[in-house]
């Protein structure tokens, strides 16, 4: 997902899904199996950091415990999974499938005052 707020991050985790597709094509011939874990935002040290330096403020209901992540982990390599959409990321995913200009339009709405306060 492009976050307007965070383009660096955005453009940093556009490339490893490139590079995660790319790399498990070149594989699929070997004993290597490439899994891609596309996590959501997680209630972790960082995020609070973030809240406590007002650089954005994500409603604590949106992140994703990082113990719900690990176990979505799990499950998905012990089920041969490509792709692990933990939590709310799954819901992300479709949604850039369906209307892909919303999910930007969302995320700029949400980061302007942000952006525009600086």
């Amino acid at each position: 997902m492009i976050l307007p707020i965070a383009p660096v991050y955005s453009a940093i985790t556009a490339g490893l899904r490139a590079y995660t597709r790319a790399l498990r094509v070149q594989l699929k011939n070997t004993n290597v199996k490439v899994v891609e874990l596309i996590a959501p935002g997680s209630g972790t040290p960082l995020n609070d950091k973030f809240r406590k330096e007002a650089v954005f403020d994500p409603d604590p209901r949106m992140l994703t415990s990082p113990q719900k992540i690990v176990d979505a982990a799990i499950n998905g390599l012990l089920n041969n999974k490509n792709e692990v959409y933990p939590g709310k990321a799954g819901l992300v995913y479709l949604l850039s499938r369906i209307a892909p200009g919303f999910l930007l339009n969302q995320a700029a709405k949400m980061g302007a005052s942000v952006m525009y306060n600086y």
